[in-house]
């Protein structure tokens, strides 16, 4: 299965955002160089490379998601998070229908950054990827219900 958002779709939830960030940074750095330093701008110098870097190398909200029977891979642009299933501990998935959105959890010692992803309904076969994910928790349960017995 492999999911994608389509280019519309990818302008506004992905690619704007993180140059809205970027705009707001740039715009805190030049009102300190103009006039001095203040507690706001103080706080975009800290929080935004911050929320930048987590955005772009956390990918919170992938561009791409292939699945196939060896694990699941969520790329944007070039940086790629790669799961094996052998390796995943446990999966946690949140639906966010008012929203259109899903937000997932993979248990893995691989990724530091990785790990917690947005998905919108706008992605192709989004549906499908949910109702899988779903599927991989409601198993990772009744797993520990049966292990716990």
């Amino acid at each position: 299965m492999s999911c994608r958002y389509s280019l519309s779709n990818f302008f506004f939830t992905i690619l704007v955002p993180i140059l809205l960030m970027a705009g707001v940074l740039v715009w805190g750095i030049f009102d300190i160089y103009r006039n001095g330093s203040a507690p706001l701008n103080n706080l975009v110098l800290v929080a935004m490379p911050f929320m930048l870097f987590m955005s772009i190398v956390g990918i919170n909200n992938p561009a791409r998601v292939n699945v196939n029977e060896e694990g699941m891979t969520l790329s944007l642009g070039l940086i790629k998070h790669s799961y094996k299933w052998s390796h995943v501990k446990s999966v946690k998935v949140k639906d966010y229908a008012y929203i259109g959105k899903f937000y997932f959890s993979i248990d893995s010692s691989n990724h530091f950054f990785g790990g917690r992803y947005w998905i919108s309904g706008s992605i192709s076969d989004s549906q499908d990827l949910k109702t899988m994910l779903i599927g991989l928790a409601d198993a990772e349960r009744n797993q520990d219900v049966e292990c716990g017995s």
